[in-house]
């Protein structure tokens, strides 16, 4: 359980990022997870989003549930589709910074 909350709060934090990069009035982000939708994961990290929706108006997020397979999300990488923000298996971190896959949010980070 403690392994499923650092996942979800890095999630949230990445979001936060994402929208103080965007600077944005109206945002809309993607968020993919290696769950399905409709597993108690998915159900659970769905729950928070209507949280963090209702504590941040202006931004909505869309949940992409289901096991995207790397090959499918490499594609949208490639083509700069890609979900703003992407929750995936740790062995296949490395691998997709290969293509560009990761943002440095440092900058953004300092403010």
């Amino acid at each position: 359980m403690k392994r499923f909350s650092l996942v979800v709060t890095v999630l949230l934090v990445s979001l936060v990022f994402a929208t103080a990069l965007a600077g944005a009035e109206e945002l809309s982000i993607r968020l993919s997870i290696d769950w399905a939708a409709d597993s108690g994961r998915g159900q659970a990290i769905q729950r928070i989003l209507d949280e963090f929706e209702k504590d941040n108006p202006g931004i909505k997020v869309k949940l992409l549930g289901g096991s995207q397979d790397t090959q499918n999300l490499l594609t949208q990488i490639v083509s700069g589709d890609a979900p703003e923000v992407i929750q995936v298996a740790y062995r296949n971190v490395k691998g997709l910074a290969n293509y560009g896959a990761w943002q440095d949010l440092t900058e953004g980070a300092k403010g």
